[in-house]
């Protein structure tokens, strides 16, 4: 927490941005272009809100890359308010016409909540783990889960569970219509080479056949779904 609080405050966090972005696309470009359906995550802060850098990144990082366009997920996190909403709208409808899609991180507990689903165009809903968590002892939780998927379905939104950490969560979602997941249950955070290896494991059992291997040697921080 530190260590990312740290980064947006500095403004370190644009250049790691772009960093992610680049090796993202080198080490998992294979991959992606053998399997279209897999996306990439990649959480921007309020001040890649500010201004149209952001879309040249991802145009200059992944225009020509085995990466395309839309197999990239974009995550606005709440943690701090954006300062221009007309701003931060124009930006993400210049990325929705590269293709992208855009998703709301940590869903109900940051500044924006139901007002960015409102104001943004937001593609997918992210459940915070704090609501998975609780799922099981508290109606409030399990009944606030139930409003953003009924929410998400009504908008013809994608829904993602966040911090899902044991199978008890995983069919309790899956009762509630949840069918994306991300967390512990499947693997923490991963090097690059690993992340392949799971991947190309679960979409070869998925597929009932082998997955061609491409192997990675670097490290990459980018969330991978």
């Amino acid at each position: 927490g530190a260590f990312m609080s740290y980064c947006e405050t500095s403004g370190h966090v644009f250049e790691m941005t772009r960093l992610l972005m680049r090796k993202s696309a080198a080490q998992l470009g294979p991959l992606y272009a053998a399997h279209p359906d897999l996306k990439l995550s990649i959480n921007l802060f309020a001040g890649h809100f500010d201004d149209r850098r952001i879309v040249e990144d991802v145009v200059s990082i992944f225009e020509g890359t085995q990466v395309a366009f839309d197999q990239l997920v974009f995550e606005v996190t709440e943690r701090y308010p954006l300062r221009d909403i007309v701003q931060a709208r124009k930006i993400i409808a210049e990325l929705h016409a590269l293709g992208c899609r855009v998703a709301l991180d940590d869903t109900g507990t940051g500044h924006g909540g139901l007002a960015y689903i409102q104001q943004l165009g937001i593609d997918i809903v992210k459940i915070d783990k704090m609501f998975i968590d609780a799922m099981g002892s508290d109606l409030g939780a399990s009944t606030i889960v139930d409003v953003l998927v009924e929410l998400a379905n009504s908008l013809g939104m994608g829904v993602v569970a966040e911090g899902v950490e044991n199978q008890e969560q995983l069919e309790r979602l899956r009762e509630k219509g949840v069918t994306s997941a991300q967390g512990y249950v499947f693997a923490p955070a991963l090097p690059a080479k690993l992340f392949i290896d799971l991947a190309e494991g679960m979409l070869s059992r998925r597929r009932g056949g082998p997955v061609e291997a491409t192997p990675e040697d670097d490290e990459d921080d980018a969330e991978a779904a």
